[in-house]
């Protein structure tokens, strides 16, 4: 079976483009015209403006392209995106030794071969390590489709907060994006990441929600309190009146009734992580391994400067061990393509202006503010308008 067939039926018939997008998978990367089209034409339609975020079926597929062998497998997409590229690998490899053994035959001095084999090499190995860059031209699709959805979703083109007014100073919670909320204590900067994790959620997103602080059950009480619009004082005292009990319950059963496939496909939800009790927190290296597992949407982090920094010495200041873990969650942001929103301290100095937002009132301001793309600072008081 060609694998490029059979990477883009198990994309198709698991819903993986997104994944497919975080692995570099572009038209580009396919080697046969068909797989090109197809290719192409499922990007189109997954981020067109009216079916933004819809992955066609293999009905669709195979209307438009009949020829297509539609066989989806077991094979994770990983697998077959390294087995393909190996397969590459290997097919330029050979075309390259043939080319080479022709120019000896032609007469080539062996000088010249050499030094043609080196540039040749050289094509192969950083085109199968990394991006080398590319002109404008080579982005204009991806540039009229961003501005589409901009145009489509109110200027948002990553995943939408809940408020408007953070929805119009970032664009939305954007791939790569590293951001921090920041507060005083007692501020409710938990529960704030808890609300947006939920509304989060409730768009079908899956979300990794990581805490120091709060076990799994309380965090996920919370969670369920605000998708549910329950008040949360009336949840932990037991004073649900018979409508909300009622709908508490029905929620949970729902819960306890769904398949992980159906999970999957339809409410991936929040995938819970504690370190709750535990006599030494998990390093970002650690937390990020369940990443990209999981798979997530976007990463949420209570208290980020309560991770374990590693392989940082233990006599290095806090400064430098809160920038080391400021600068590895960035790093991962960037190579998961996903959002890392976290949340942090205000600074003793922040205290005195109670309801002014300046980013030196965030702790450790210094070794964050190079690494964040957008900080928010949290008060106690009415939504944000």
């Amino acid at each position: 079976m060609n694998i490029e067939l059979e990477i883009i039926s198990n994309i198709i018939d698991k819903k993986e483009v997104r994944s497919a997008i975080k692995l570099g998978i572009t038209s580009d990367f396919f080697r046969t015209a068909l797989a090109q089209e197809a290719w192409e034409w499922v990007m189109t339609e997954y981020q067109s403006p009216t079916t933004q975020g819809e992955i066609p079926d293999s009905t669709r597929l195979l209307r438009q392209f009949p020829d297509f062998q539609f066989s989806p497998t077991e094979n994770s997409l990983k697998a077959l995106h390294r087995e393909a590229k190996d397969a590459y690998l290997d097919k330029d490899t050979h075309a390259i030794i043939d080319d080479l053994a022709n120019m000896l035959d032609d007469g080539f001095d062996a000088r010249t071969v050499v030094l043609e084999a080196i540039d040749k090499f050289k094509s192969v190995q950083s085109s199968d390590i990394m991006n080398d860059g590319s002109y404008m031209r080579n982005m204009a699709k991806e540039l009229k489709a961003r501005y589409e959805r901009r145009e489509a979703n109110d200027g948002v083109i990553g995943l939408p907060y809940p408020y408007d007014c953070m929805n119009a100073m970032t664009g939305g919670m954007c791939p790569g994006d590293l951001v921090y909320i920041y507060g005083r204590p007692g501020m409710m900067k938990s529960w704030f990441l808890s609300v947006i994790a939920a509304h989060t959620a409730q768009t079908k997103k899956r979300v990794l929600l990581y805490t120091k602080e709060i076990d799994d059950v309380t965090l996920a009480e919370r969670v369920a309190s605000i998708i549910l619009g329950l008040n949360y004082s009336d949840y932990r005292g037991g004073y649900l009146n018979p409508e909300q009990r009622s709908m508490f319950i029905d929620y949970i059963s729902d819960l306890e009734g769904m398949t992980d496939a159906e999970s999957d496909a339809e409410n991936p939800g929040v995938f819970y992580v504690t370190d709750k009790g535990c006599k030494s927190p998990r390093t970002v290296q650690q937390l990020m391994a369940i990443a990209e597992r999981i798979n997530p949407d976007v990463i949420f982090v209570d208290g980020f400067y309560l991770l374990n920094p590693g392989r940082i010495n233990a006599k290095k200041s806090d400064h430098e061990k809160v920038k080391a873990i400021s600068r590895e969650l960035k790093g991962y942001a960037q190579s998961l393509k996903v959002p890392i929103i976290c949340t942090s301290q205000a600074n003793r100095d922040g205290a005195k202006n109670a309801t002014v937002g300046e980013t030196n009132d965030a702790a450790f301001s210094d070794a964050v503010g190079q690494d964040a793309d957008a900080m928010f600072r949290c008060f106690k008081g009415p939504n944000p308008t």
